[in-house]
């Protein structure tokens, strides 16, 4: 019966047993796409070939713990995250590739997980995990014997 003492959706159990069945799945949004785009310069093939791109996520709130009717505040609002890119290919006729990336452009906190031992039975301890922050890097290749053409 919800709302008695054995009901395993009511937070003030102690202990909390049983299964409820009004819980979200943990680590699982409703709803998750991915865009990607690229887009290759029209520049002089002597130059190089020069291409940009995108990387746009975004999914929908999402349960950080297996107990979110418990503990509600352990629902991730939903979110979406920017990647970019450009490489720079056969640089002037040259064996030589160039690159440059961003992850999460607009430097996007978010958590992906949470430990929670907080409830009444438990330990009084809550851990976040969180998502990758804002990262950038370069590349540099060289190509040679028979991949340098």
């Amino acid at each position: 019966m919800p709302g008695t003492a054995t009901d395993p959706c009511n937070p003030t159990v102690n202990p909390i047993l049983g299964f409820c069945p009004y819980n979200r799945f943990n680590s699982t949004p409703k709803f998750q796409y991915t865009l990607n785009a690229n887009y290759t310069l029209p520049l002089d093939p002597s130059i190089g070939k020069v291409t940009v791109g995108g990387n746009y996520y975004h999914q929908s709130s999402v349960a950080l713990t297996d107990t979110s009717t418990q503990n509600p505040d352990a629902i991730e609002p939903g979110y979406g995250l920017l990647d970019v890119n450009v490489t720079w290919a056969n640089v002037m006729q040259q064996p030589i590739d160039l690159g440059f990336f961003m992850t999460n452009v607009t430097n996007k906190v978010y958590e992906i997980g949470r430990q929670s031992l907080t409830q009444q039975s438990s330990f009084g301890v809550l851990g976040y995990i969180y998502g990758a922050p804002r990262m950038f890097g370069f590349s540099l290749k060289y190509r040679f014997g028979a991949d340098a053409r």
